[in-house]
């Protein structure tokens, strides 16, 4: 095997049996479903180029997903998230493993990564407290790692929030940001980490699913 060949590897590029092999003898380590020789250093460039097996290129990864490829996340979720801008006119294959919804985008929301499209650090975390449906461990700790990025303090995230506009689900995301902050408010004390933080990587075992609003312009719809 060419270690060279491409910084992500799939069955696109070897057999898959060839690349299994290859994980064994610990010459590949896994990046989700694909794979990136050992020499490479695991990156958000490599975790967003592997998510281009998956979906075409003009899809915008988005909540946990963007949350693993930022990195806050340690290991991709069970089922990914992208947005389709209105005019992108995308639909992959269905799978399980995928969720796609519309959503208006401004240019401002994202940055490209591996050849793909992520919503900014700020947006994941917006987006995050805005939909989930119920904010677990995992959304909570990810919220402040994501605002962190941003440069911001989960109070300032708060103010960010509330100087947004005809935003749908901004009452939703200000209460789910009340409760990551209560939660990261008890546990600023203790000096190991915020649920179960990884030093090698700065990501975390366990983060949080957390959804808000970023732009005037979203209007979420089914796809």
């Amino acid at each position: 095997m060419n270690p060279r060949l491409s910084a992500v590897l799939s069955s696109h590029d070897l057999p898959a049996a060839e690349l299994q092999a290859a994980r064994l003898d610990g010459e590949v380590y896994c990046v989700d479903e694909c794979f990136s020789p050992i020499d490479e250093i695991d990156d958000a460039a490599h975790r967003a180029g592997s998510l281009r097996t998956l979906v075409p290129r003009r899809l915008i990864a988005a909540r946990e997903t963007a949350a693993w490829v930022h990195g806050v996340l340690i290991n991709p979720p069970v089922v990914h998230h992208f947005w389709s801008n209105h005019d992108a006119r995308a639909r992959p294959n269905p799978s399980p493993r995928l969720d796609v919804r519309e959503l208006v985008l401004l240019p401002s929301d994202i940055v490209i990564l591996g050849g793909m499209q992520v919503t900014t650090p700020l947006r994941t975390a917006i987006d995050i407290l805005r939909f989930t449906e119920h904010l677990g461990r995992r959304e909570s700790a990810a919220v402040p790692l994501l605002s962190e990025q941003s440069g911001l303090s989960l109070r300032e995230l708060r103010e960010h929030i509330l100087a947004l506009k005809k935003t749908p689900g901004k009452h939703k995301a200000l209460a789910a940001l009340a409760l990551v902050r209560e939660g990261h408010e008890h546990l600023s004390g203790h000096t190991i980490d915020v649920v179960d933080r990884v030093d090698a990587s700065n990501r975390i075992e366990h983060s949080v699913e957390v959804r808000g609003v970023a732009h005037l312009e979203d209007e979420p719809a089914d796809s």
